[in-house]
């Protein structure tokens, strides 16, 4: 899943070097942001599946091959996904929260991908920035909770959103502070996820267990 999530970053990357996410409106749409999209979205529902069978390995039946919803549910169900917060490393200001509800039972990016994957041509005009951001800031956020996963983190304690820290206030404070300096602080270096064996390319993680 790892290889699979890094050629994803590349691919965003290297259609960010045309159209850059901090000069451009989220609204940007492309074919290609519409492939990464759908690539994107279906490692996110293999991982949750993933994240799910490790955290409730005695009942995995009832979850198997189930829809997002089911394992947003489960993974949700005292607020650790939806109070998960990212920044793109070329917008530190841009705050989100990939996983947040609004008007459906199930993200917006999600939403708009799942109603019309199906639908070309029209379908593909999903793929806009904001669309592809927010999906892979989710994507992000599951394989920095998978990590926790692989250390053995107990189910009680792990999606219980009440262990987690969110610093999006100090995170902003310090960068705005250092950003045009050599110096780093423990925000910054924990928003980067310094000492971790595997982080994402584009985002600062704004939230922190324990």
């Amino acid at each position: 899943m790892r290889d699979l999530h890094r050629d994803l970053e590349k691919q965003f990357l290297s259609f960010d070097e045309l159209v850059p996410y901090n000069h451009n409106p989220d609204d940007v749409y492309s074919p290609r942001l519409y492939s990464i999209l759908q690539g994107t979205c279906a490692q996110v529902i293999s991982l949750m599946q993933n994240i799910v069978a490790e955290l409730n390995s005695k009942n995995i039946s009832s979850l198997w091959q189930a829809k997002f919803k089911d394992y947003y549910d489960f993974l949700n169900i005292k607020g650790v996904l939806s109070l998960q917060v990212v920044s793109p490393k070329k917008k530190f200001d841009k705050i989100m929260t990939p996983f947040a509800l609004n008007k459906y039972p199930v993200p917006d990016w999600w939403n708009d991908y799942n109603t019309t994957k199906h639908e070309l041509p029209s379908g593909a005009y999903v793929g806009i920035m904001g669309n592809v951001l927010n999906a892979l800031g989710a994507l992000a956020i599951l394989h920095d909770i998978a990590d926790l996963v692989m250390k053995n983190r107990t189910l009680s304690t792990l999606l219980d959103g009440n262990k987690w820290k969110v610093y999006s206030k100090e995170f902003i404070d310090d960068y705005e502070r250092t950003k045009n300096t050599t110096l780093s602080t423990r925000v910054i270096h924990e928003a980067n996820r310094g000492f971790s064996t595997y982080k994402s390319e584009i985002f600062f993680y704004l939230c922190k267990f324990g």
